[in-house]
C-alpha cells in the first residue's frame, strides 16, 4: 500500500472554525438560570454535544492514524539530525579555533613556503611556454601551407604578445622572436596576396570559366579546373552586382576547421577569415590602403591576362567580333570582382568593429570608379583616340561642305565658282573633349594593353559600332549599382562615351561618308560603270544599276546600321544622312541635266520641253498606263495580273496620242532636238532604274524609323532600341526618297516622250510627210525617214532591254503604234496630192513599222492596221468612201474622213462645190451613225 505523506494546506487558505456562539450562550444561560433543573438541562445538552465531538474526533483519528504516525516519525528523525548537526558545528568551530592558534605560531615559515610554491609554479609555466614557443614557427608554417590562416594568425599574435610581455627578457628566445617577426611579415604578405586572389583573380577565373562553359568557345583542356562559384553571386550576362544574400552568416559562426584541406571552398568564410586575421595582426588600415592603391593595377592585370588568353586561343577571327568577346568577358569578370569587393568590405567593417579599429574603409562605388577608368583606357587603345585626334584636326581643316556642294556642278554646262570652305564640325573645345584630359583619367596605369601583341583587334574608331550597346548596358548596371542617374548624375564612363562619339566618331563618320560619296560621284566613270552580273544577282535584281548609286546606298545603309548600333545618337546620324543625301540628290540632278542638256547653248530636247509643260506632265501622270505602272512598281501585283480589254487599251493609247498630236501643233523638230545617242539613252535609263531602286531603299529606311508622336510624353527606351525621333527629321528622309523617286519618274517620262518626239521628227519633217514635185506626188522622202524611225525604235529597244524593268520598257513602247497611226493619218492634211503608187509606198512603210514594233513589243500593233485601212481609202472614189461609211459605219473620225475626202478631190481636181457637197453628205452620215449608237 502506497503511502502519501501529509500535505500542508496552501498558504493563505484558512480552515473553517467552529462558532463559539454556542459556548457563550451556555455560559450566559448557566449564570442566569434560577433553578437546578434548568442547569441540569443545559448540562445534559452540553454533554450530548461533547459526545458528538468525541465521536467525531475518534472518527477523524481513526481515519488519519497512519498520517499522524508518519508525521511523528518524521519529526523525531529531523529533530535528531538537527541535534547531531549542532554537535558537529560546535566541534568544527572548536577545531578552527585550535588551527588558528597553531598557524599564528608558524606564520613566517608558511608565508615563505607559499611564495616558493608560487615561484615554482610560474617557473614551470614559463618553461612550458618556452617549450611551446620553440615549436610555434613550424606550426605557423604548417598552418600557412594548409591555408589555415586564422589558427596561424592567432598563434602568431599570441606568441608575439608573449615576446613583448612575459618572455621579453628570455635571451634564449631572441632568434625565435626574430623568426616570428619575419613570419609576421610573411603572413601579412600571404594574407594580402590571398585577399587579392579572392578579390580579382578567382572571381575573374570563375566568370571566364562560367562563360566558357556556357558558350563553348574554347575547350576545357586549355583552362584550369573551374573553381566553385560564390554563393548568391551570379556572374552571367544578366547578373546583379550584389554580394551574397546573407553575409552575416559567414561571419557570425567564424571558425576554422583544421581537418579541411581546402578552405577556399567557402569563399565568403575564407574572406571573413582573412579580414579577421588582418585585424588580429593590426594590419587592417594598411590592407585597406593597399587595396585602394593597387585596385587599378589589379584590374589592368585582369584586362591584360584576359586579352592575352583570347589572343592565344586562336578560335576567333581577327576583328571587332573578338573585341566584343573581350568586353563581354571583362564585364562578367568586373561584375564578379565588384561582388567580391562588396562582401570583402562588409567583412573588413565587421573585423574593424570587433577589434575597435578606427579606420575609413573604401566603398563599392570606388571599385566601380576604378573599373570605369580601366575601361576608358582600354577603349582609348581600341578606338585609336590618340591618332583620331590628330587626323580629325587635319581632316576638319581640309574638308568643307562647299567642296561637296561643288559636286552638283560636276555636270553643269558652265564652270562655277567654288564657295568658301566652312568646317562641318568642331568639338575641340567641348566639355566632352576636355573631359578626356581630366585628372581622374590621368591616374590610370599606363601599362594597360601597352603591349600590342595583346590587342585582340586593330585600333579603329569604328569599333564603337560593335561595342556601343553592350557598353551602354554595362553603364546602366554601373549607375544602378552606384546610385547615379543617367541624366542628372551620369557615371564617368557614360560621359567618356558621349565625348568620344560627339567629338570624334560623328565628325569622322560625316567626313568619311562625304569623302566616299565625293569619290564615287566624281569618278570619270561614275555615271557609266554598272554593277557586274554577279553583283546584280547577289542583290536579287534583274537589271544592273549604276555602281556609284549602289555605293552611295551602301554608305547610307552603313549610316543606318550605325544608327541601330548607336541608337542614342540616331537623330544625329539621321541628320548626317539627310545632309549627304541632299548633296547627292543635287549631283544626280546635275547628271540628269548633263544627259538631257549637254550642249553649251541654251537648248533642250523637245521631250524635256514637253515634260516641263505642266499640262502635259499632269495629263501623262493621270493616264491609265502610268497609273497601272505605278501600282506595279509599288508592289500591287493585282494591277499587273488583271488583263485589260483590247478596247480599253486602244482607248487609253488613242487618248495619249490625241494629247501629243494636239500639243505638237505642226512645228518642225530638228535633229539636235532629239536624243538619239545609244550611250546617252542607256545612261538615262540606268539613271532611272538606279534612282527608283535608291528611292525604294531610302523609303525602307524611313519606314523602319520610329516617329515621335505629337504631344506624347517622352518614354524610356531600353538600351539597344532607337528612340522615337523628331517627325520632321524622318519626314526629311521621306522627302528625299520622294525626290529621288520623282527624278526616276522624270527619266522614265523623258524616255516615254522621246521616242514619241522622234516619231513626229521622222514622220513629219518640216510639217509634211509627202511632197509634191512639179505636180507629181513624191513619197521617196518618207521611206528613208521610216527607216530612220525603225532604227531609232531598235536603238531604244537596245538601250532599254538591258537597263530597265520589262514593265517600264513596255510603258515606253506601249501605244506607239497608235501614235504613229495618228501621225500618219494626221499628215494627210499636209499632203497636196497622193496617187496610187504613193499609197502603196505608204502602206509598205506602215507594214515595215508594224514589223519593227512587233519585234520590240512581241505583239501585233493593231493601231498601224488602222492607219493602213485609212490609206486604203485612197484607192476609192469619194462616192465609194461615203457609201462605205454608210454601209459599214464610221471607222475613223469625222475630221479624218474630211481630210481624206479633200485629198481625194485634190487628186481629181474637183470643184469646191463638189467638195462641199460630199462633206455635207459625210456630216449627215456621221450624225445619223452617232444617233444609232455606232461606236467610232
Amino acid at each position: 500500500m502506497s503511502y502519501n505523506p501529509p500535505t500542508k494546506p496552501p498558504r493563505g487558505v484558512k480552515q473553517p472554525r467552529e462558532s463559539s456562539g454556542l459556548l457563550m450562550s451556555v455560559i450566559r444561560t448557566l449564570s442566569a438560570s434560577e433553578s437546578n433543573e434548568q442547569r441540569d438541562r443545559e448540562k445534559a445538552k452540553l454533554e450530548k454535544e461533547y459526545k458528538k465531538s468525541d465521536k467525531r474526533l475518534d472518527e477523524l483519528v481513526s481515519l488519519n492514524d497512519e498520517d499522524l504516525n508518519q508525521v511523528m516519525q518524521s519529526f523525531d528523525k529531523i529533530s535528531g539530525n538537527v541535534l547531531a548537526s549542532r554537535d558537529k558545528i560546535r566541534s568544527v568551530k572548536e577545531n578552527l579555533i585550535a588551527c588558528k592558534m597553531l598557524l599564528r605560531c608558524k606564520r613566517e615559515e608558511l608565508k615563505k613556503l607559499w611564495l616558493e610554491g608560487v615561484e615554482q609554479k610560474y617557473t614551470l609555466y614559463l618553461l612550458e611556454e618556452i617549450d611551446k614557443i620553440r615549436d610555434v614557427p613550424s606550426k605557423i608554417t604548417g598552418h600557412i601551407s594548409k591555408k589555415h590562416y586564422l589558427h596561424a594568425t592567432q598563434l602568431l599574435a599570441k606568441s608575439l604578445a608573449m615576446s613583448c610581455n612575459s618572455l621579453k627578457d628570455v635571451g634564449a628566445l631572441t632568434d625565435v622572436f626574430a623568426e616570428l617577426r619575419n613570419k609576421s611579415k610573411q603572413l601579412n604578405s600571404v594574407l594580402m596576396n590571398e585577399l587579392s586572389q579572392q578579390l580579382y583573380r578567382i572571381p575573374s577565373q570563375q566568370a571566364e570559366t562560367f562563360r566558357r562553359q556556357g558558350s563553348g568557345v574554347r575547350g576545357s583542356g586549355r583552362a584550369k579546373a573551374p573553381l566553385p562559384l560564390k554563393k548568391g553571386v551570379d556572374i552571367g550576362p544578366q547578373t546583379t552586382i550584389s554580394p551574397s544574400a546573407h553575409p552575416d552568416e559567414a561571419y557570425s559562426s567564424l571558425s576554422e576547421d583544421l581537418n579541411n584541406d581546402n578552405p577556399e571552398q567557402e569563399p565568403e568564410r575564407f574572406v571573413s577569415i582573412l579580414a579577421e586575421c588582418l585585424a588580429l595582426m593590426g594590419k587592417l588600415p594598411e590592407a585597406v590602403e593597399t587595396i585602394k592603391v593597387s585596385m587599378q593595377i589589379e584590374l589592368a592585370g585582369v584586362v591584360n591576362q584576359t586579352s592575352a588568353q583570347l589572343c592565344a586561343s586562336g578560335m576567333f577571327q581577327q576583328g571587332s567580333a573578338m573585341l566584343l568577346e573581350l568586353l563581354s568577358t571583362l564585364f562578367d569578370q568586373f561584375r564578379a570582382i565588384a561582388a567580391a569587393h562588396s562582401f570583402a568590405i562588409q567583412s573588413l567593417r565587421r573585423a574593424a568593429e570587433k577589434y575597435k579599429i578606427d579606420n575609413r574603409l573604401y566603398e563599392v562605388t570606388e571599385v566601380w570608379s576604378n573599373i570605369q577608368v580601366v575601361l576608358e583606357q582600354l577603349l582609348e587603345n581600341y578606338l585609336d583616340m590618340q591618332n583620331n585626334s590628330d587626323k580629325e584636326m587635319q581632316q576638319t581643316e581640309q574638308f568643307s561642305e562647299g567642296a561637296s556642294n561643288d559636286l552638283s556642278a560636276f555636270f553643269a554646262r558652265r564652270k562655277q565658282q567654288k564657295p568658301k570652305s566652312v568646317p562641318l564640325f568642331k568639338f575641340d573645345s567641348s566639355a566632352h573633349a576636355k573631359s578626356f584630359n581630366s585628372p581622374h583619367r590621368e591616374s590610370a596605369p599606363n601599362s594597360l594593353c601597352s603591349n600590342t601583341k595583346n590587342m585582340v583587334c586593330a585600333p579603329d574608331a569604328n569599333n564603337i559600332i560593335v561595342i556601343f550597346i553592350p557598353l551602354m548596358k554595362f553603364v546602366e548596371e554601373i549607375e544602378q549599382a552606384t546610385g547615379m542617374h543617367p541624366v542628372r548624375n551620369p557615371c564617368h564612363l557614360r560621359g567618356f562615351l558621349k565625348g568620344f562619339v560627339d567629338a570624334y566618331f560623328i565628325p569622322q563618320q560625316q567626313m568619311d561618308v562625304a569623302t566616299k560619296i565625293d569619290q564615287v560621284t566624281r569618278a570619270s566613270d561614275a555615271w557609266k560603270a554598272v554593277t557586274s552580273a554577279e553583283q546584280t544577282a547577289e542583290m536579287n535584281l534583274t537589271r544592273p544599276l549604276l555602281l556609284s548609286c549602289v555605293n552611295v546606298e551602301r554608305y547610307a545603309e552603313g549610316l543606318h546600321r550605325v544608327m541601330g548600333a548607336l541608337p542614342t545618337y540616331a537623330e544625329l546620324f539621321l541628320a548626317v544622312m539627310c545632309g549627304r543625301l541632299a548633296i547627292y540628290r543635287e549631283t544626280c540632278q546635275a547628271a540628269y541635266r548633263g544627259i538631257v542638256q549637254p550642249d553649251a547653248e541654251d537648248r533642250k530636247f523637245v521631250s524635256v520641253d514637253w515634260l516641263n509643260d505642266d499640262d502635259i506632265s499632269r495629263c501623262l501622270k493621270f493616264l491609265p498606263n502610268w497609273v497601272d505602272l505605278q501600282k506595279q512598281r509599288k508592289g500591287n501585283k493585282a494591277a499587273g495580273v488583271e488583263e485589260e480589254h483590247p478596247e480599253d487599251i486602244k482607248d487609253k493609247n488613242l487618248q495619249e496620242a490625241e494629247i501629243l498630236v494636239r500639243n505638237f501643233g505642226g512645228r518642225a523638230i530638228h535633229g539636235h532636238e532629239i536624243l538619239c545617242d545609244l550611250a546617252q539613252l542607256k545612261r538615262l535609263a540606268q539613271l532611272q532604274e538606279s534612282m527608283e531602286w535608291f528611292a525604294f531603299k531610302l523609303s525602307e529606311i524611313a519606314c523602319g524609323l520610329p516617329k515621335m508622336k505629337v504631344g506624347a510624353p517622352p518614354v524610356a527606351v531600353p538600351v539597344g532600341e532607337i528612340p522615337p525621333m523628331q517627325t520632321k527629321n524622318v519626314e526629311d528622309l521621306e522627302k528625299l526618297a520622294h525626290e529621288f523617286e520623282e527624278l526616276s519618274n522624270t527619266c522614265l517620262l523623258i524616255l516615254h516622250l522621246e521616242i514619241r518626239v522622234q516619231c513626229f521628227h521622222y514622220l513629219l519633217p518640216g510639217g509634211y510627210s509627202v511632197k509634191t514635185v512639179n505636180g507629181l506626188t513624191s513619197c521617196e522622202d518618207l521611206e528613208p525617214r521610216v527607216l530612220q524611225l525603225s532604227r531609232a525604235v531598235n536603238i531604244f529597244d537596245e538601250a532599254l532591254s538591258s537597263t530597265v524593268q520589262p514593265s517600264k520598257a513596255k510603258y515606253v513602247f506601249d501605244g506607239l503604234g497608235h501614235l504613229i497611226s495618228k501621225i500618219l493619218i494626221t499628215s494627210v492634211q499636209y499632203t497636196s496630192q497622193l496617187d496610187e503608187s504613193g499609197v502603196k509606198k505608204i502602206c509598205r512603210n506602215i507594214l515595215s513599222l508594224q514589223q519593227t514594233l512587233a519585234s520590240v513589243t512581241m505583239s501585233r500593233e493593231v493601231g498601224l492596221d488602222h492607219a493602213r485601212h485609212f490609206f486604203e481609202l485612197f484607192y476609192m472614189t469619194p462616192e465609194e468612201v461615203l457609201v462605205t461609211v454608210m454601209e459599214k459605219g464610221p471607222q475613223f473620225l469625222e475630221l479624218e474622213y474630211m481630210n481624206a475626202l479633200q485629198l481625194l478631190h485634190r487628186n481629181r481636181g474637183d470643184s469646191p462645190t463638189t467638195i462641199n457637197e460630199h462633206l455635207k453628205r459625210l456630216s449627215d452620215i456621221m450624225r445619223k451613225a452617232n444617233n444609232v449608237g455606232v461606236t467610232v
